[in-house]
């Protein structure tokens, strides 16, 4: 059982969900009008997998849902 100062973080709503895994309009990452911010210490003139995984990642976000700001934080 958690404490109760633990349950603070969900609402009423969210404990009582049968399966408690649903997206909340808080955690849907679909909704329109969300900022994603995708942050790499990989360089990509590497181009390796850990450099190119973030740009595919910011890319593939940006495509999901045109009304939405993908920011690519490189160093």
């Amino acid at each position: 059982r958690r404490a109760s100062s633990e349950l603070a973080y969900y609402s009423e709503e969210e404990l009582t969900l049968p399966d408690g895994d649903m997206a909340t309009s808080e955690t849907d990452l679909r909704r329109s009008g969300r900022s994603y911010v995708v942050v790499t210490t990989a360089c990509l003139p590497w181009m390796t997998g850990t450099a190119v995984n973030p740009l595919l990642r910011a890319a593939h976000l940006q495509r999901l849902a045109t009304s939405t700001t993908v920011t690519l934080v490189i160093p």
